[in-house]
């Protein structure tokens, strides 16, 4: 839940700090696709990392005490 925080605080103040500037000088085109493409790294990153190392991490947390309810 930290890092989900800091995450979206860290965009936030991108948006705020960077993003409008740029939108302002070029338009809103480039910023739309470099924030679509973004996501869309991350999103395929966490696929592929998932594809790869799942079974292992799934290992590493079968006893943890979170799945005891």
């Amino acid at each position: 839940m930290v890092i989900s925080t800091v995450t979206k605080n860290t965009f936030g103040f991108g948006m705020t700090y960077y993003v409008n500037d740029w939108a302002v000088s070029s338009g809103y085109i480039a910023p739309t696709f470099l924030l679509m493409g973004m996501t869309c790294g991350f999103a395929l990153f966490g696929v592929v990392l998932l594809m790869l190392y799942g079974k292992k991490m799934r290992r590493w947390t079968r006893n943890s005490k979170v799945h005891d309810f």
